[in-house]
């Protein structure tokens, strides 16, 4: 008897994507049972401290398993999936230790050693901001787009994800450009419905982040090469 698609012992594909939607207690034990141990080699791989790896691999399951249960259909490829998105939330984990460790050395280096401590409300929010609208822009996007989006966070090739879409390079290409696009005009609308405090942040973040460049996509590169070539 051939394996199932998924991976996952006497669990195909439909049969697993009935039980995540009707979040049957027996798909979710057999998901998680599944992927736990695999997610704790890649946790070393990924570099997440051994001390941090065993409620770092619950988080996220419990995250993802929301995620798919309340997605129209599973993605294409569950087992690239699960790994390219636990290797973007390693990711956030390294940033946000490595941020945390920052702020507390210009705490310590700008702080005088006597005095009132700061107003909070004059702190500017910051994580808070960035994931509420992070939460806001992914919310509408299905499991491929999601699997895009890590994909390009992680730097990974576009041919690499072209086969874990299904789809030739041209293709999957096309489809990331588009979804470039969508999310800028998502987001426009996103940052303007958030409170004041909230819309300052994230405007900060997009304009380091160069959001609205539109040449750093793959299509417009290829453009600036092809006015090269006829003007040369």
């Amino acid at each position: 008897m051939p394996p199932p698609d998924t991976g996952i012992p006497e669990w195909d594909r439909a049969r697993l994507e009935q039980g995540l939607r009707g979040c049957d207690s027996r798909a979710l034990v057999a998901f998680y049972a599944h992927f736990r141990p695999i997610l704790g080699d890649r946790a070393q791989l990924f570099g997440i401290p051994p001390g941090d790896r065993a409620d770092a691999i619950e988080t996220f399951l419990g995250d993802l398993l929301l995620s798919l249960c309340s997605a129209n259909e599973l993605p294409r490829s569950l087992h690239a999936y699960v790994f390219v998105s636990f290797r973007r939330f390693a990711t956030r984990l390294k940033r946000a230790d490595v941020a945390r460790t920052d702020s507390l050395q210009d705490v310590e280096t700008d702080q005088p050693n006597c005095g009132p401590p700061p107003d909070e409300d004059a702190i500017p929010p910051g994580n808070e901001s960035l994931t509420r609208f992070s939460l806001a822009l992914i919310k509408d996007l299905s499991a491929d787009e999601r699997l895009m989006l890590a994909a390009a966070a992680e730097e990974m090739p576009l041919r690499e994800l072209a086969v874990l879409l299904h789809v030739n390079y041209n293709a999957a290409n096309t489809r990331l450009c588009r979804l470039r696009s969508r999310l800028r005009a998502m987001a426009s609308t996103i940052v303007s419905r958030m409170d004041l405090r909230d819309r300052q942040v994230v405007e900060r973040f997009l304009r380091r982040a160069g959001a609205n460049q539109l040449e750093d996509t793959a299509l417009d590169r290829r453009d600036q090469k092809q006015r090269r070539s006829t003007n040369g």
